[in-house]
């Protein structure tokens, strides 16, 4: 099997799909990702309130 072969099977799941996309036909591609994106069931994570002041804490750092 070929390294990118072994890669993507040990990296594919159904939590973390790879799509390959057309390099030479950008409107297909996008078509293609915008269906993919569309079937993915996405949201925002939810997150306590311990962890929001802990990541505003952290943002207040990075931003000295």
């Amino acid at each position: 099997m070929h390294g990118h072969k072994r890669t993507l099977g040990a990296t594919i799941t159904a939590d973390s799909p790879w799509f390959i996309m057309p390099a030479d036909a950008k409107d297909h591609a996008r078509l293609i990702s915008l269906d993919a994106l569309e079937g993915m069931e996405m949201s925002y994570p939810v997150i306590s309130a311990a962890c929001k002041r802990e990541l505003q804490a952290i943002r207040r750092q990075l931003a000295k």
